[in-house]
């Protein structure tokens, strides 16, 4: 019981200090401009599909998958060993803990998440994504 307290504590302060980096130089994230759309159009359908897609990977301990579906920005302030530990953590935490409430956001090539899992701190609440090259992307570092 210790450990699992100690996770939770430990995991939302990881995500929240390990891609926090100096604002010098960043990557395009942007590639493709489009108008806005609900979370009902085309892009919402793609960006709900990429959660999905981030959360199975990050939570089901298959970090490769996950540090994928990270924007090159994220990928070059955090570095995969340590993404990898963040991954290992969540996994212990919560397994394979069911995504619930996904509400998202597109509007061109930004995005906006939120959704539930069963830790309430592994739960998002306007995080944010980009799409880079068509594909959707975390972009929460």
């Amino acid at each position: 019981m210790r450990r699992r307290l100690v996770a939770v504590a430990v995991v939302p302060l990881l995500l929240l200090t390990a891609c926090g980096g100096s604002d010098g130089g960043s990557a395009p994230i942007a590639t493709e401009p489009g108008p806005a759309e609900s979370a009902s159009g085309a892009q919402g359908e793609a960006l709900e599909q990429a959660v999905v897609r981030y959360v199975d990977a990050f939570h089901g301990g298959r970090a490769d998958d996950a540090y994928a579906s990270l924007s090159a920005r994220c990928r070059q302030e955090l570095p995969f060993a340590e993404f990898q530990r963040m991954t290992r953590q969540a996994t212990e935490l919560d397994g394979d803990d069911p995504l619930r409430d996904v509400e998202v956001t597109a509007d061109g090539a930004r995005g906006s998440v939120s959704y539930e899992l069963d830790v309430e701190s592994l739960s998002q609440r306007d995080q944010p994504w980009v799409r880079e090259d068509g594909t959707w992307r975390n972009d929460d570092c």
